[in-house]
């Protein structure tokens, strides 16, 4: 594929998107479900590639534990749950209508909120599970000071919206894409005692191996080595999108980390931890986690 008809199709996407806008913004909230529905499994039937990859993932994870259709259920839900939170997400700016923060339920703020009296700031570890864009928003409209750690799309016009989409909402990015000034503006988030929230459940090939769902995979080993470093607490955050349509977050912790004179060790040891964590709310809510769409298990 020539650079040119990759930035054309990146074009296309990206245009699309933005047309998506306005269609949406004029649909009323009780209609974005059935969307989700009828443009997800336009998706699951339309793109081979990635179902085949959520299927052998999920296949690889839960073995013969689940069935082949329970897999294929699991993954066309999957590209719906993608949509609806699109869907949500695009419509977070409408004056009229529900907005998204409305629908989240926050159990654990205390936890949050006790961690950040220590004064070190707070790493968070999360997972893209649910809609987890609609829970830091929730969080930074709760008063909790929120940044978070994220990896650059490929599509750079999908990256200036997502941008402008959310610090319109008034969150705050630190890009992986320049490691030396993303760990320094880590430091620096820390510092200035905020939350620091950095997604651990895709493949890091300058990660530690550690198992997930009884397979050795390759882990961030970011939220270690900066809780170490710099002595800072560490609680889970993570959200799933409950039956009756609302979001529930789940605060937890602190985790109790081992602290000795061998770093290796402990970063090993408290990246088992984070990721175990993260294992329990995907085996719980396997239709919500976007993970699967990466090759997880290499």
């Amino acid at each position: 594929m020539t650079k040119a008809f990759q930035v054309t199709v990146r074009r296309f996407i990206a245009a699309a998107i933005y047309s998506s806008f306005w269609t949406i913004w004029l649909l009323p909230s009780i209609l974005y479900r059935p969307l989700s529905l009828i443009i997800g499994s336009l998706g699951y039937y339309t793109m081979r590639l990635s179902r085949c990859r959520v299927i052998t993932n999920l296949a690889i994870a839960f073995g013969s534990t689940k069935s082949a259709a329970w897999q294929r259920r699991t993954c066309r839900r999957l590209f719906c749950e993608i949509v609806h939170n699109a869907i949500e997400m695009i419509a977070l700016g409408k004056t009229t209508g529900q907005n998204i923060t409305e629908k989240v339920v926050v159990n654990g703020e205390e936890i949050l909120s006790e961690a950040l009296k220590v004064n070190r700031g707070v790493v968070a570890v999360c997972a893209h599970l649910g809609n987890f864009p609609a829970m830091q928003i929730k969080l930074l409209n709760l008063g909790f000071p929120m940044n978070v750690i994220i990896r650059n799309a490929t599509n750079t016009y999908l990256n200036n919206l997502w941008d402008k989409m959310m610090k319109k909402a008034g969150m705050r990015y630190i890009f992986k894409a320049n490691l030396a000034r993303a760990i320094e503006e880590s430091r620096k988030s820390l510092a200035r005692g905020e939350c620091l929230c950095i997604y651990l459940d895709q493949h890091a090939g300058n990660g530690v191996k550690v198992p997930f769902f009884g397979h050795g995979v390759m882990v961030p080993v970011g939220a270690s080595v900066l809780a170490r470093k710099y002595r800072t607490p560490v609680v889970g955050i993570f959200t799933f999108r409950r039956p009756e349509g609302n979001h529930q977050v789940v605060i937890e912790g602190p985790y109790q980390l081992q602290r000795t004179d061998d770093p290796e060790s402990d970063v090993k040891v408290n990246t088992a931890l984070f990721i175990s964590r993260v294992e329990k709310y995907v085996r719980e809510h396997p239709e919500q986690w976007f993970s699967w769409l990466h090759r997880r298990f290499r």
